[in-house]
Parts: C-alpha cells; structure tokens; sequence
C-alpha cells in the first residue's frame, strides 16, 4: 500500500468548507528530545499542536475536496515534491522538508491523513514551463533518487508534471495549492 495524494487548490472559504472540523496549527512546533528508534542516538521531535476548528459543523474526518479543482496521484509525497522543488529553485531539501512537513490544518479523526500547503513558490514556479522546459524537468526529476527507487519513467514523471502545471495554471490570486495525503 502507497501513499495517495490530492493536490489542490483553495481560497480560505473553500478550505474552510471542504475542511470543516478540521483544526487549524499553532505558528511554531513544540520541540521534545526523544532517542531516535534506528540510531540510538538524540533527536529532536517536532509537534504541531492543534489550535482551532476551521469552518462550521464539521468534526473532523475525510475532507471532501470534489468541488475544488484537483489532481489524484499515487506515490507523489512530500519527498518526491521536495525533489520538484529542489530541481526547480534550487532550496535545499532539508529546508523545503521542513516547510512541507509543517501540517496546514490536522483532522482531529485521524493520523493517517495529512495536509500540507505547498509552497507558493514552487506552485507558482509550476505555471511557466513550456512544453519542452517541462519535459527536461521530467528527465531531471526522473533520474533523481526518489523517483528511480519508486521506478518512475520519464513519461510517468511528465503526466505528473502536466498535471502540476494545469492545477498551478488554474490558481486565483487568493488561491493556495495544497497537498492532501493519506494511508
């Protein structure tokens, strides 16, 4: 079993709707020391407490993102956008692990569904290539280690890609593009 994930996007009134329940997140992690389980060693843990419910009368559970403009892809995690970004800005992975593992809003129902803004950034960095800048973006990405462990072909990559741009094409001004994931 993979990781499934929608990518979408939403103004703060869509979000609330499709989201209702949901619980917004404190700006800044709560940081605990805990042993890390393969090393032994030190690590730190990051906790994003929950703050408050967004839209109204919902409790939480799957969102129900079918009004808003979206993709469906299998496989396409945080990693994998990190790689994207990476490729097309040039920010570290660590940093942009660190942006994208910052959850947007957290569902009170479960843990094994997650939500993440991807950067504006690279959404908006989405938007321009042509045709032929985005199938060199394919070959780069392809031949990453994250799309070669999970054995992406060029072509699977572009699919992607053409998706990304499309969605990143539709978004309004007051607009975000989000990722929405689950077990």
């Amino acid at each position: 079993m993979g990781v499934l994930t929608d990518y979408f996007i939403a103004d703060d009134q869509q979000l609330a709707h499709a989201f209702a329940g949901w619980f917004t997140v404190a700006h800044e992690p709560v940081e605990t020391e805990a042993t890390n389980p393969f090393t032994g060693g030190p690590q730190i843990m990051r906790n994003w407490p929950p703050k408050e419910p967004v839209g109204v009368g919902g409790n939480g559970g799957v969102a129900d993102i079918r009004h808003l403009s979206h993709v469906q892809m299998k496989r396409i995690d945080h990693v994998k956008l990190a790689t994207l970004y990476n490729l097309l800005t040039g920010v570290t992975l660590e940093q942009v692990l660190e942006d994208l593992c910052k959850p947007a809003l957290i569902d009170p129902t479960s843990e094994e569904t997650g939500f993440s803004e991807v950067p504006t950034a690279l959404a908006t960095s989405l938007r321009h290539p042509d045709d032929g800048a985005l199938e060199e973006l394919a070959k780069k990405w392809q031949q990453t280690e994250e799309m070669e462990l999970d054995q992406f072909t060029v072509e699977d990559c572009l699919e992607v890609l053409q998706e990304l741009r499309g969605l990143a094409r539709k978004m309004e001004a007051n607009q975000r593009m989000y990722l929405y994931w689950s077990l």
